[in-house]
């Protein structure tokens, strides 16, 4: 193969792939890991607002859902809503209230 042709065809590649790409984004695939969408960002329904580990198996979690803000206990047997932010969670301190 002559070095012309070797270009054309690394070129026809790359834009095969570009092509792909631009595909694929259009069409919305690529799985929920991916931030691939029509060029809009829209916006998150669910976000970690702070984290604070309390020793190496517990952790409090503060989650914003839909505007609502959630703190969440989390250790190795699971988790528990602990409050509902501005508005409390029917007996919010015992164990497993308001289980996930």
């Amino acid at each position: 193969m002559d070095l012309p042709r070797q270009i054309a065809a690394a070129v026809f590649v790359i834009a095969l792939l570009v092509a792909a790409l631009h595909l694929l984004r259009r069409c919305r695939i690529g799985g929920p890991m991916t931030r691939w969408g029509s060029g809009r960002r829209s916006r998150r329904r669910l976000e970690t607002v702070d984290r604070l580990a309390l020793d190496s198996q517990h952790v409090l979690h503060l989650i914003r859902v839909d505007g609502r803000e959630l703190l969440l206990a989390v250790d190795s047997h699971g988790c528990a809503l602990i409050e509902r932010i501005g508005e409390p969670v029917e007996g919010a301190r015992g164990k497993g209230a308001g289980a996930c």
